[in-house]
């Protein structure tokens, strides 16, 4: 009888091991980082326009073109 109840214990201490790791790993972390995305998205910050805009260059991949494109 006590050599069934070793065997039990030693079986629910692995499982249990095993349990508790994914859960320590991740998923205390994901709730934690929920938790502050949940709270600081509620703080909504107004986006001031900057006082200098940055200089934007387009350019176009086309090969002996370029009578066409400056019409």
């Amino acid at each position: 009888m006590s050599f069934y109840l070793h065997q039990f214990t030693y079986q629910l201490g692995f499982w249990f091991t095993w349990l508790l790791i994914p859960i320590v790993v991740e998923i205390f972390p994901a709730i934690y980082f929920n938790l502050v995305l949940i709270k600081t998205s509620k703080k909504h910050q107004v986006m001031q326009e900057p006082l200098k805009l940055p200089m934007v260059s387009i350019v176009l991949p086309i090969y002996n073109s370029g009578l066409l494109i400056s019409q």
